[in-house]
């Protein structure tokens, strides 16, 4: 299971004085969860040519691991279902708010005709096609 800790400053780390090291629990945030699992969904397709920037703000590390581990999990439980009860608490209210977003990414996106991006208006940011 990966860690799901943030460390946000830990270059005057000591053990015997406190520091101001932040941990939080990405498991446990479950609205900073839900918001980082749609910026990971919607981030994925952010304009992927030469000279743009992407403009979306970048998920925290302790949210990639941990939705990184939900949809490993997801896919797992495809090919080699267990009973949900062996699932802890926060596994399964991740699986809940991942398939959520991706229940709600596929009615707001749609894929590019060209190139198959996803996208939500009518112009592809990817190969600029209009669709």
């Amino acid at each position: 299971m990966p860690a799901s800790l943030v460390n946000t400053d830990i270059s005057n780390a000591s053990l015997d004085r406190p520091s101001r090291f932040h941990a939080v629990w990405a498991s446990r945030d479950r609205e900073q969860l839900r918001e980082s699992i749609w910026q990971h969904l919607t981030g994925v397709h952010a304009s992927s040519r030469p000279g743009r920037r992407r403009t979306n703000k970048r998920v925290p590390y302790a949210f990639e691991l941990w939705i990184a581990h939900l949809l490993l999990l997801e896919q797992t439980l495809g090919v080699a279902p267990i009973p949900w009860r062996e699932l802890r608490a926060e596994e399964l209210d991740g699986l809940l708010l991942l398939r959520a977003a991706q229940e709600r990414f596929r009615r707001e996106y749609r894929p590019c005709g060209q190139c198959r991006a996803p996208i939500k208006g009518k112009i592809c940011t990817r190969c600029g096609a209009v669709n």
